[in-house]
């Protein structure tokens, strides 16, 4: 895949391959690395990443050559483009709070739910109902 969109040898970077763009940088940014890092984890030139990203002199992004990007810059990426198509995505961690927590309040519903001792009081377990 190549970006932005060619047709018939003529490139045109199209609003939707400038943000792309951008999303590939914040990405790789919000994932911790310099775009320095990120060129030489793709095998290229920090100039030529930065050529790449502004699509200047027709300069493209290889998708092969972002599949070289560590899973954090992915993690990141992909949380970015999910929020443009109205979607989120959660780290598992997370996620599996969110899960666990639905969970415990469906299975409580309005009954007592014993809340757990502090390991340095003496003191009794209080109890709270569910509003």
């Amino acid at each position: 895949m190549l970006l932005p969109f060619s047709l018939a040898g003529s490139f045109e970077m199209t609003p939707d391959a400038r943000q792309l763009a951008a999303d590939v940088r914040w990405g790789i940014q919000r994932a911790g690395l310099t775009l320095d890092q990120a060129a030489r984890e793709m095998g290229l030139e920090p100039s030529q990443l930065t050529r790449q990203l502004a699509h200047r002199d027709h300069a493209h992004l290889s998708l092969l050559r972002l599949a070289r990007l560590p899973c954090g810059f992915w993690k990141e990426f992909i949380a970015i483009r999910a929020v443009r198509c109205g979607q989120r995505v959660l780290d598992d961690d997370i996620a599996d709070l969110v899960t666990n927590l639905r969970t415990l309040l469906q299975d409580t519903k309005r009954r007592p739910i014993k809340m757990a001792l502090q390991p340095e009081t003496e003191q009794e377990p209080k109890t709270c109902t569910q509003r």
